[in-house]
């Protein structure tokens, strides 16, 4: 099967698209014509692939999806908020200590192992703390709780260490997905096909700006028959949307349409010349009869007759 490559650069800019969720910039719609249109009969598939990326990593460790849980001491129950920002492990705590004061009196004292990495709550007060993960706010595991329970007591002059690290990492992986883009590639999410057709790792720092290069050349096969617009979603590791504060973004897509090569005649050069002259007929001659016409017919001479008495 005979294929050629039809090859198309798409300069997707966030600044230019319909945004979906406002100033987090991750969810956008760009609107195209006849991208890819299924009425075209040559086309054998199509693939996706990202040729470069430039995206600020502007996004916070701590923010709305991991930044609550909720505190009660002798039956006063309040939530304590992390301010949504990028955190070290004394900056955290800080921040930590000041809330719960700002909720309730100097109740405990929180520390954190420079050996382990986990954290240790100290019960200062005279009554038990309760602590509780509040809904799905993701707090509660990035401090270091187990995520299989939602409430712990530490009681009256007792410390709690807690069983896991304080993950301060926030965002490693960014997943790029898209409805019109959808692909082959599978997740362990839904273990099945995806509509995530590239991931980048986050390899920089906060404040700084993700570049990438496809320099693997990989490109993946197109589901889709039909694309009028593309939609592109930004997710973390943990499929919830990137909120880049406003911060917009640049990708270089490509696809790459192998449509089918029109059948091609063998016939030569001299063949198909030779076509175009008319044969000359045939005569009787060239048909093989060797006997000449009329015209080319030797003239029989007379016989003398009076030389006949010599053949007696």
């Amino acid at each position: 099967m005979n294929l050629i490559k039809d090859q198309r650069l798409i300069n997707l800019n966030s600044k230019n698209a319909r945004k979906q969720n406002g100033t987090k910039n991750s969810n956008c719609i760009f609107d195209f014509n006849n991208v890819l249109d299924n009425t075209e009969t040559d086309i054998a598939y199509a693939e996706i692939g990202l040729i470069s990326a430039e995206i600020p990593v502007s996004f916070y460790i701590i923010n709305e999806l991991n930044d609550t849980l909720t505190m009660s001491v002798g039956g006063v129950s309040n939530d304590i908020q992390i301010d949504d920002g990028n955190y070290t492990g004394n900056n955290f705590i800080s921040q930590w200590t000041s809330k719960i004061t700002t909720a309730f009196t100097n109740i405990q004292t929180t520390t954190l192992s420079s050996t382990t990495g986990k954290l240790s709550i100290q019960n200062t007060g005279a009554l038990s703390i309760f602590l509780n993960k509040l809904g799905n706010n993701g707090l509660w595991e990035l401090m270091g709780f187990d995520g299989a329970t939602t409430t712990v007591e530490i009681t009256a002059g007792s410390t709690f260490e807690l069983p896991f690290l304080l993950n301060l990492l926030g965002v490693n992986k960014l997943m790029l997905n898209s409805y019109a883009l959808a692909t082959y590639n599978l997740d362990s999410a839904n273990g099945g096909y995806s509509n995530t057709f590239f991931s980048l790792d986050v390899n920089v720092p906060s404040y700084g700006l993700l570049q990438y290069k496809n320099n693997s050349q990989t490109y993946s096969i197109l589901r889709t028959e039909s694309i009028d617009s593309i939609d592109i979603e930004i997710l973390d590791q943990d499929l919830n949307s990137i909120d880049f504060n406003n911060q917009d973004w640049l990708l270089t897509l490509v696809i790459n349409i192998y449509r089918y090569i029109p059948a091609m005649s063998n016939v030569g050069f001299r063949d198909a010349f030779m076509k175009q002259i008319k044969p000359k007929e045939k005569s009787e001659k060239d048909l093989g009869n060797t006997e000449p016409d009329d015209k080319e017919k030797k003239p029989i001479k007379k016989k003398d007759e009076t030389l006949d008495f010599l053949e007696n």
